[in-house]
């Protein structure tokens, strides 16, 4: 019978039962009862089967209609109920109550009752892993059943017998009794019990690495539940087959089955196989290194288990517990969580499978710390221990952790022969998955011999990422990008070794794992600081002179040598620096592919690295300047295009001094040895030097005349107060944008400044004589707003009088600023992206098309990207707009500002009311600077009119303040900076103070404080040295 059949027929039984005269048919009512019970059992339906067996004997026994064995035999079912939801506490207490009634019973009509109570009992001590007493009780129940049991209760014995061996790790045993279940529930045809025993001969399998053959026992049981029906062991054989699809890699078929199973264990309330589930699904995040969603999986778990006594699940939740600290890099937490689970485990048996993976793993561990006496024990044992149960997989494993360990120990030979051991088990096993691994970490330590075949591990590592790209586990496939990048460098193959480090890094960041992106980021330093070593090593102090000098005339200039070491390197721009005799400040001497300006931009981004040149320093090499700490900021004027620089420090004599700094964009292979060996090469011959001294002056001078000519600066950004770093970076972004035609994306919380931005831009760009149109998307309805950027004619729309000009024509030959472009709807959208392809509009309800020439500037304040993915945003109007994109920063992360800003508005509002400027206390002014400033810029000018309007004595203190900013003075304020002295004085004071504030609270962190004050860290180390705070 089908489970649809059965619930079709609990329909008819319910609509019988009601039907019935509570009083007359007692007896049929109580046996459509008991019939609904084992109905509701049979489709899984626990809770149900449980009140209607309580609701039977309740009855029965109210009506004396019930003998107390027949009671005692109704309450067994009803224990079973109890057991498979998998309330283990209330089900312990039920069967304490029923044991007890049981005694009472004449030993003849006890016998059996006892027997199949003890079976159930049995089930009980499994789950709670006390297996010794298990096995008392089935072969107590199997003293009885083997004379007078039927064959329906002979197999959910011999499974009983089967569950105790399988946890105690005596597979051969677990596999007999399964067997002999199967027989007998095919005698007995009962299905439950055989799909029972078919799962569990296929764990069996599982456990012996038989793969193939516990798939097949898992269909076979797929097949018996379309006729049989068995709601709760569908999920069983899904959590079974998760757990094998995930051991041959497929992490996506694992992932499926794992939720499927956790869908079906909720609704049939079975708490412990749930997290069974969840526990399976938490393994597939680790391995594809999502750690948070791992973590709050094996949370959710751990409650419910501690709760119910699931004991072998709380032993497998503290592993995994243990297993995310050590991923995550805390390898004292996690060995502190693994001897936990360890004494957990303890009732499970020194020898039981959990024992040895939890070993495994503290050995493991101990390798990580250094540990490598008790490393050694530890492993040795878990492999003595895997070997005896025939756990194959942990011996493949263990294997190669005691290869790793040898090979830490300087025993090469060893250090072979276990990873040979380990890998080819786990081969044959098709344990892909670990394969991979085993092969990554083979290949880490295998570079690290004396003479490593790097053929043989090329090949290796080439196999592993196949595995991991196709299984799906993309933290594993960035390791094994890495120990590529390591195999290159040794080569000495720069450009695919940066290759290697950079897809390891994008893997690494998509994943959200910090240490593993500092772990690439290490390994990118040092690989580069080895080409340094390289450099210095005096091989090719010949080499300059015999490459690259006789393509130099006698008279030539240093441009004219950069240019050529420029083009000699494939370079992209250069400088060369001399740090000038009075001052040593760095003065441009030669510049090749950007300005002046830019160049000088760089020289002070890089003031820390040339500073060391001036000393005479190392060479200086980054391969990836964006995420490279050791740059201040990580950027370079130009910056966002820079990839890969090279700075050469020289000396030629005690008063001359500099360095040569060349840099390559992104789409190029990063710097390596042989572009440093020429540069180094080159600085030290004699020739350089002669040249050098010779050029000085007239270089000098040329510079001047050019710095003079570059340096003249716009003045059309009036109106926006700032002494940000920050701002002063939209700003020039701003001036390099304004004179091209090309659209703009400007960003920005509410009150940032956005228009201005606009403004600026538009003044700055050759519209500048034409008009500004601002056009604000949000507050003008659909038809309103495109009626007013495209125009109508007559009678297109209700109200539409007459025909109208659209706003895109009046704006033709100049600037159209779309604010809140969020706000604008599809439809709207779809027109404004046909404007950007094809520079012509047609109004609403005309056929012609009117060209328009326009630029777009845009604003908005939320993330476009996902408008775009969540439908509100078409995709390519997106993409259309974000030509250029400017982020401005709000106001409380341009700490610096916020005085600044204040004095500005009070200087100005004061004179629009005829006023003396109000002038701003200590008090004021901490709270001001403490205020987070929601509404930005806006929020504080509006504040400042306030107190001017409201002003009666000139001098605004913390009291004058709306009560949210008056606040903010009274939590972390620095100390106070009073006294008297002009108001430049008193600022000067309250700088240092705030400066000095921001450091104690960010631990003297320069990156942290400069970042919180919205200044760069050059601009900060100016301000501590202005103030003596370094």
């Amino acid at each position: 019978m089908t489970t649809d059949e059965r619930k079709r027929l609990i329909q008819r039984e319910l609509s019988a039962l009601e039907r019935l005269d509570a009083d007359r048919d007692v007896r049929e009512r109580l046996a459509r009862i008991e019939r609904l019970g084992d109905l509701y059992y049979d489709v899984d339906q626990f809770q149900h089967a449980a009140q209607k067996y309580h609701d039977y004997r309740t009855l029965a026994v109210t009506n004396g209609l019930l003998t107390a064995a027949e009671a005692a035999a109704v309450r067994i079912k009803e224990g079973w109920c109890l057991y498979e939801r998998g309330d283990l506490t209330e089900t312990e207490r039920f069967l304490a109550e029923t044991e007890m009634e049981l005694a009472d019973l004449p030993p003849e009509e006890r016998r059996t009752l006892e027997a199949e109570l003890n079976i159930l009992i049995g089930y009980l001590d499994v789950r709670r892993g006390r297996y010794r007493e298990a096995l008392d009780r089935c072969e107590r129940a199997f003293r009885v059943l083997r004379k007078s049991g039927g064959e329906s209760s002979l197999a959910k014995l011999q499974i009983g017998f089967g569950h105790v061996y399988f946890r105690t790790g005596e597979m051969a045993r677990a596999r007999e009794y399964y067997e002999d279940a199967l027989a007998s529930a095919r005698r007995a045809a009962d299905p439950r019990r055989l799909v029972q025993a078919t799962i569990n001969l296929a764990l069996v399998c599982k456990e012996q690495s038989d793969y193939d053959r516990a798939l097949y026992l898992l269909e076979q049981a797929k097949e018996i539940l379309r006729t049989s029906g068995h709601f709760s062991y569908h999920a069983h054989v899904l959590l079974n087959l998760a757990v094998i699809h995930s051991h041959k890699g497929n992490l996506q078929l694992a992932e499926e089955a794992y939720r499927d199973s956790l869908r079906i264990y909720m609704q049939t309330g079975q708490q412990q196989c749930a997290s069974l589930s969840r526990i399976g699904l938490a393994r597939i995040q680790i391995l594809r290194g999502r750690v948070r969603e791992a973590k709050g999986l094996i949370e959710s778990a751990l409650s419910s288990c501690v709760e119910q006594g699931y004991l072998r699940e709380e032993v497998l939740i503290r592993r995994d517990l243990g297993d995310i600290e050590r991923l995550t890099g805390d390898p004292e937490e996690a060995l502190r969580i693994y001897r936990q689970a360890l004494a957990a485990a303890a009732p499970l048996g020194e020898s039981s499978e959990h024992a040895v993976q939890i070993g495994r793993r503290i050995g493991v561990t101990e390798l990580r710390m250094g540990a490598l006496a008790e490393a050694g024990s530890t492993l040795r044992r878990a492999l003595v221990v895997s070997r005896k149960i025939g756990e194959r997989f942990e011996e493949a494993v263990v294997s190669c952790a005691l290869g790793s360990l040898a090979a830490v120990e300087g025993r090469s030979d060893e250090f072979e022969r276990m990873y040979r051991i380990g890998i080819d088990q786990l081969r044959k096993m098709g344990e892909k998955v670990e394969l991979g691994k085993a092969l990554v970490r083979h290949v880490r330590f295998g570079i690290d011999r004396i003479e490593p075949d790097e053929g043989d591990l090329q090949l290796e590592i080439s196999e592993a990422r196949k595995i991991f790209r196709e299984a799906g586990v993309p933290v594993w496939l960035g390791k094994a990008r890495l120990e590529e990048a390591r195999l290159y460098a040794r080569e000495g193959i720069s450009e695919k070794w940066e290759v290697a480090i950079e897809h390891a890094e994008k893997i690494f960041a998509e994943a959200g794992d910090a240490r593993l992106i500092d772990q690439a980021d290490s390994l990118r330093r040092a690989i580069e600081e080895r080409a340094v070593d390289r450099s210095l090593s005096g091989r090719n102090d010949h080499l300059a002179i015999n490459d690259l000098l006789p393509a130099l005339s006698d008279d030539f200039s240093l441009k004219h040598l950069l240019d050529e070491l420029v083009t000699r390197t494939d370079g992209e721009r250069g400088i060369l620096v001399v740090f000038d005799g009075v001052d040593g400040a760095p003065v441009e001497r030669a510049v090749h592919g950007l300005s002046i300006a830019e160049a000088r931009e760089t020289v002070h981004a890089l003031q820390p690295i040339l500073l060391r040149s001036e000393s005479g320093g190392r060479p200086f090499l980054s391969t990836a300047v964006p995420k490279d700490p050791r740059i201040p900021g990580r950027e370079i004027a130009n910056g966002g295009a820079v990839q890969s620089i090279l700075v050469v420090p020289f000396r030629t004599s005690a008063e001359t001094a500099g360095a040569i700094y060349l840099d390559r964009g992104e789409h190029k292979a990063p710097y390596g040895s042989r572009e440093l060996d020429l540069v180094v090469g080159l600085v030290r011959s004699q020739r350089f030097a002669l040249s050098l001294l010779a050029s000085r002056q007239r270089e000098l001078v040329e510079e001047n005349v050019r710095l003079r000519r570059e340096m003249s600066r716009s003045t059309h950004f009036d109106q926006i107060i700032t002494q940000s770093d920050r701002m002063d970076d939209v700003l020039d972004l701003v001036r390099k944008v304004a004179g091209a035609n090309v659209t703009v994306l400007i960003h920005g919380e509410t009150g940032t400044g956005k228009q201005l931005i606009a403004q600026a831009i538009h003044a700055e760009s050759p519209r500048t004589s034409g008009t500004l149109y601002n056009v604000n998307c949000a507050t003008l309805p659909e038809q309103l707003l495109e009626s007013e950027l495209f125009g109508h004619a007559h009678g297109s729309f209700t109200g539409a009088h007459a025909d109208k000009r659209g706003l895109l024509v009046e704006a033709s030959g100049s600037t159209v600023f779309l604010d809140e472009i969020d706000k604008m709807n599809v439809r709207v959208q779809s027109k404004l992206l046909h404007v950007l392809e094809e520079k012509r509009i047609r109004p609403l309800g005309k056929n012609e098309y009117l060209d328009v020439d326009v630029r777009f500037i845009c604003a908005t304040n939320k993330n476009l990207m996902r408008e775009v993915k969540e439908g509100r945003f078409l995709e390519d109007l997106y993409y259309r707009l974000n030509v250029i994109s400017i982020d401005l920063p709000p106001l409380r992360e341009r700490v610096g500002d916020i005085l600044l800003l204040a004095q500005y508005f009070l200087r100005v509002f004061s004179a629009e009311m005829g006023k003396e400027t109000v002038r701003l206390d200590d008090t004021a002014a901490r709270a001001l600077v403490r205020h987070t400033w929601p509404g930005n810029v806006r929020e504080l000018r509006s504040e400042m009119r306030r107190v001017v309007v409201l002003d009666e004595n000139g001098v605004l203190t913390a009291d004058h303040l709306s009560p949210a900013i008056r606040g903010a003075a009274r939590s972390e304020a620095p100390r106070a900076a009073g006294g008297e002295g002009t108001l430049k004085d008193r600022m000067e004071r309250y700088e240092k103070e705030l400066l000095r504030d921001v450091l104690d609270r960010h631990g003297g962190n320069v990156t942290k404080t400069a970042r919180y004050l919205g200044l760069s860290r050059w601009g900060l180390h100016k301000k501590l040295d202005k103030h003596g705070l370094r």
